[in-house]
């Protein structure tokens, strides 16, 4: 029994040094609440946080925290976590007066019998990135211009943004699947022959970067004008793993020039070194250059 309790002990120990250490270093929110919403542990930023002190927080009832209007709406969430397991979500939060983006991660917590007694948090602090990634979608819509990556291996589309679908004429996340066969669900008649050579010499190591400009006719029935600028990522075998690139909607200026000099829609056929610049007459401009490609280091 003695040895038990030393064990015991020292098990505690050790899980309250982790806490410490976690409440004085962490750059995160850190809770715990019983069963009852009531917080049993807060870390220093947590705290700060919320612009209360640990001794405001530790023990206190919801009603004593957030007040009553919001205690039933707290209580309603923390029974939603513990009954689901987990919730994730991003959140605004402004309680020590300055707006804040915070990632959110609730989970239950049981006992050794796998009973529900209470549910904790590890939030971070996403303010800076929210903000940026709101500068860019408003930049990318501004220029009608959106930005993804391709799997050379798996030949589908990795991500892309709102933007992309949005030129595409379709959802985020219909984008995937119209990208898997692009050539013959979107893009104009007259453009596949030219973007099925480019996506098949994708995985070719002297390839390297382009620049096309092709059709596209809409799930809408609208025909719109792109221009598609891409580079490889390369592997630790120096071959082609992934593309990375933007697609920006050029319809405008392609009308505007159509006005201004009808039929008049003329390019360049440029070669210098191993920069190859290739055009036709009356169509979209169709263009790719090589250049030295971006390397892509891969870590196990």
């Amino acid at each position: 029994m003695k040895n038990e309790l030393a064990e015991l002990r020292e098990k505690c120990a050790m899980y309250e040094s982790w806490l410490r250490a976690l409440d004085k270093h962490g750059k995160f929110d850190l809770w715990f609440k019983d069963a009852n919403s009531q917080y049993r542990f807060v870390n220093e930023y947590f705290a700060k946080t919320m612009g209360r002190t640990k001794p405001e927080l530790v023990d206190r009832t919801p009603e004593e925290v957030f007040g009553a209007d919001r205690a039933d709406r707290v209580r309603t969430m923390d029974r939603r976590v513990m009954e689901d397991g987990l919730l994730q979500r991003v959140v605004p939060c402004d309680e020590s007066g300055a707006l804040e983006v915070h990632e959110e991660n609730r989970f239950v917590v049981t006992d050794e019998n796998g009973k529900a007694v209470g549910l904790g948090c590890m939030a971070f602090e996403t303010t800076e990135k929210s903000l940026a990634e709101e500068a860019l979608s408003q930049a990318q819509q501004m220029a009608r211009l959106g930005n993804w990556r391709w799997s050379v291996r798996d030949k589908c589309l990795i991500s892309c943004s709102e933007q992309f679908a949005s030129i595409l004429g379709v959802s985020f996340t219909d984008a995937f699947a119209v990208m898997k066969d692009r050539a013959n669900s979107i893009i104009h008649p007259d453009d596949r022959a030219m973007v099925q050579e480019i996506d098949q010499r994708k995985g070719d190591v002297s390839f390297g970067a382009y620049d096309i400009e092709y059709r596209v006719m809409t799930p809408q029935g609208e025909e719109r004008f792109v221009r598609e600028i891409a580079e490889p990522l390369m592997g630790n075998d120096r071959t082609p793993v992934e593309y990375a690139g933007t697609l920006q909607d050029i319809t405008d200026k392609k009308n505007h020039r159509a006005g201004i000099a009808p039929g008049a829609r003329r390019t360049r056929i440029a070669r210098s070194g191993t920069h190859r610049r290739f055009a036709a007459f009356g169509k979209p401009r169709r263009s790719y250059w090589h250049t030295q490609p971006i390397r892509l280091r891969q870590t196990n």
